[in-house]
């Protein structure tokens, strides 16, 4: 398993942190597998991926169209709620801006709902989450 995944459902948010230094296809779909599955998991929470351990990303045009119709899936059968938004925290060093690009484009869904940012920090300042908050959910 190349990921872990916490819930916080006290702040809205479902947790994804990459285990690894590469990331895939694969991973997106087993990683969101695993979420919907769980029992605990809430249709409405918002998605943060940890990606700063990534070093290469191995995500190819098939995976992206994979991963498009499973979360088109997931929506229609409300285990991921359409107003769900989907921040990617990532380095600079990584090559990680044209997956995301492709993804917003091709998903359909409003802009708004899909970020790409450097920090953990900065993904709680986009999904507007005070700080004490986020800090007292992911000590915990």
């Amino acid at each position: 398993m190349a990921y872990t995944y916490e819930l916080h459902p006290e702040i809205g948010i479902l947790l994804i942190r990459n285990a690894g230094d590469t990331w895939t296809g694969e991973d997106i779909l087993a990683s969101a597998g695993a979420v919907v599955s769980d029992e605990r998991m809430e249709p409405g929470l918002d998605w943060v991926y940890d990606l700063r351990t990534v070093q290469e990303a191995i995500i190819g045009v098939e995976d992206m169209e994979c991963i498009l119709e499973r979360f088109s899936t997931y929506r229609a059968e409300g285990r991921v709620a359409s107003s769900s938004a989907s921040v990617i925290v990532r380095t600079e060093d990584v090559n990680l801006h044209l997956t995301p690009t492709l993804y917003k484009h091709r998903a359909g869904r409003p802009e708004e709902l899909f970020e790409v940012v450097q920090t953990l920090e900065a993904a709680r300042q986009y999904l507007g989450i005070q700080t004490a908050d986020w800090n007292a959910a992911l000590t915990d």
